[in-house]
């Protein structure tokens, strides 16, 4: 069991799930306070809020902050890596360098991150018009 302090009581975890689960929460309330809402307030106010910015808009801050984390990640010379991908063992980083294999599982990743992004921003447009109608008198 893992425990995790909170506002100075000790929570108890029966497994790594709730601590995923946290880790998600915290980046993904970081990322939308940090950078989508004011990127849509910064597009409300040009009007310039349609569908297709939206999805855009939400696909490049998560590209962004996917782009920013992983590519920090590149280590020095001397470490290698490989796995299993796609049925294939498939060395991705060689020497410090990520190989074309390595690119290619990058760059699926980037598009998956990206594909959530638009669909969470375009998730938070539609909810956002569908609750801020003032009801008719």
């Amino acid at each position: 069991m893992e425990s995790l302090i909170l506002a100075g009581n000790v929570v108890e975890l029966s497994s790594s799930f709730e601590m995923y689960a946290i880790a998600v929460c915290i980046v993904s309330i970081t990322e939308t306070g940090v950078l989508g809402i004011p990127s849509y307030v910064v597009f409300k106010k040009y009007k310039e809020t349609t569908y297709f910015r939206i999805l855009c808009l939400g696909f490049l801050l998560a590209l962004s902050v996917f782009a920013l984390y992983s590519l920090a990640l590149v280590t020095g010379s001397g470490w290698s890596s490989g796995e299993n991908y796609y049925g294939t063992y498939r060395d991705m980083v060689i020497n410090g360098s990520r190989t074309f294999w390595g690119w290619v599982k990058w760059f699926e990743y980037a598009l998956q991150y990206g594909i959530h992004g638009a669909v969470g921003a375009l998730a938070f447009h539609i909810s956002l018009h569908t609750f801020s109608k003032r009801p008719e008198a």
